[in-house]
């Protein structure tokens, strides 16, 4: 018995296969991520501020010596020439004043403040602080050590004008 079933035979295309990519096609790629990465680079460098005139002006206080400070050696500081001009803390013009505690440095758009004290007739010692928001004016906090002494301070001082 034989059947009369037509069939039909289709041909089935080959795939094709895909180029090998080139050394072109690798720096291409290559350099798309470097460019994405450079980006995410410089979205962060320019995230972080630098010197700022934010908190220019003149401020007031004192160093109190800390609780761990020795209360014969260390004294209570008054601090009145405390001055910030175009983001740097100046030193008053006499700076042979030995009268009086002498500051030095730098503050950041967001508030921190790095810089030098020297206590009078004391060696440069280094300091930071943070600058704080207060109701009314801004306060500049931060703590000091005089290596020399071994005193160790709280440096609380408020914007005058």
């Amino acid at each position: 018995m034989y059947s009369r079933t037509k069939f039909t035979l289709h041909r089935v295309a080959t795939a094709r296969r895909l180029a090998r990519p080139t050394a072109q096609d690798y720096l291409y790629k290559f350099g798309l991520v470097l460019f994405i990465a450079l980006i995410f680079t410089a979205a962060d460098a320019f995230s972080s501020s630098g010197v700022s005139p934010k908190f220019d002006g003149r401020y007031e206080g004192a160093m109190t010596p800390a609780s761990v400070s020795n209360p014969r050696t260390c004294q209570a500081v008054t601090v009145d020439e405390f001055v910030i001009k175009g983001g740097y803390v100046r030193p008053p013009a006499k700076v042979a004043n030995v009268q009086s505690v002498i500051f030095d440095g730098f503050v950041t758009e967001e508030g921190f403040v790095t810089g030098h004290f020297r206590l009078p007739g004391g060696e440069r010692n280094q300091f930071e602080g943070r600058m704080v928001d207060e109701a009314h004016s801004v306060m500049l906090s931060g703590g000091l050590t005089d290596a020399a002494s071994g005193c160790s301070y709280l440096l609380e001082v408020r914007k005058a004008d």
